[in-house]
């Protein structure tokens, strides 16, 4: 059976120009927990050397998501190899960064290591 075209094609070079947002307007300001960095394994210098290729060739394509605490300050929970290449090369094109409410520090680390669990592998404790 053939298969049918309807004339539609994947654009594979996104502008990321469109969906990005400038740096200062964004990020500043964030805050970094060291208790949330290393709560996840830090990336292989393999893996950190293919995310800086990455970004510096296609540009950022995930966005860095931020816990906004009862104070109305910002911390990465999500993006922090991200957040420290856009820091290394002063990129200012990204996507806008995703805020996400959570109660306390508890929830945000339990959040954290279940969106950890699809990508990478987690220690058995870290994983319990």
């Amino acid at each position: 059976m053939a298969k049918k075209s309807f004339g539609i094609k994947a654009k594979r070079n996104v502008d990321t120009q469109q969906l990005a947002f400038q740096m200062e307007d964004q990020l500043e300001g964030v805050v970094i927990l060291e208790e949330l960095r290393d709560l996840i394994p830090p990336l292989q210098e393999e893996e950190l050397k293919s995310l800086e290729t990455s970004i510096l060739s296609e540009g950022v394509r995930e966005p860095i998501i931020l816990w906004k605490r009862e104070d109305g300050s910002k911390v990465i929970i999500d993006g922090h190899n991200r957040y420290s290449l856009i820091q290394k090369h002063e990129i200012s094109k990204y996507p806008q960064p995703i805020i996400k409410e959570f109660p306390d520090l508890e929830e945000v680390k339990e959040w954290m290591l279940i969106n950890q669990m699809g990508r990478r592998n987690l220690t058995p404790i870290q994983a319990s």
